[in-house]
């Protein structure tokens, strides 16, 4: 039996939550499967595959289009749904505009989608401190 975690990165950037992961592997033998990413920036998912040797044809591109049925099994979910409408320094808008339509921090439903319906063992979610504001406990609630 193998103790290789296979793991999917949401909102991917370039990859920094896979690089803690090979540190992890380096330090304390922890291995990790790529399984696939998804990412929407043509800069960052160059960069994303330069730095990880993966191919381009990994990324799912926009979550909020990706058929989850076509997504590879996995064990772990990393996802950091994007915080520019949670952000001090962004518009605040939280999940839903003034219109009822998602905002780009209103990204993380289709992300929960994907996890309700692929069920991993592990789901690991991070973002700004603001989420913790007065000003999102709504939102913050949601996810917890």
């Amino acid at each position: 039996m193998s103790n290789k975690l296979k793991g999917l990165f949401l909102f991917a950037g370039i990859g920094a939550c896979e690089k803690a992961f090979e540190r992890l592997n380096t330090k304390y033998g922890f291995e990790m499967e790529n399984t696939g990413f998804a990412e929407i920036d043509p800069f960052a998912i160059k960069s994303y595959c330069a730095l990880h040797n993966i191919s381009e044809s990994m990324n799912y591109g926009d979550v909020s289009k990706v058929n989850i049925s076509k997504i590879a099994d996995f064990d772990f979910m990393m996802w950091g749904f994007p915080c520019t409408d949670i952000s001090r320094a962004g518009k605040q808008k939280g999940f839903i505009d003034e219109n009822g339509n998602y905002t780009r921090s209103g990204m993380y439903y289709p992300a929960l989608e994907i996890l309700k319906v692929k069920r991993p063992k592990y789901s690991i979610i991070e973002n700004v401190k603001a989420l913790t504001d007065k000003t999102f406990e709504f939102q913050l609630n949601t996810i917890l």
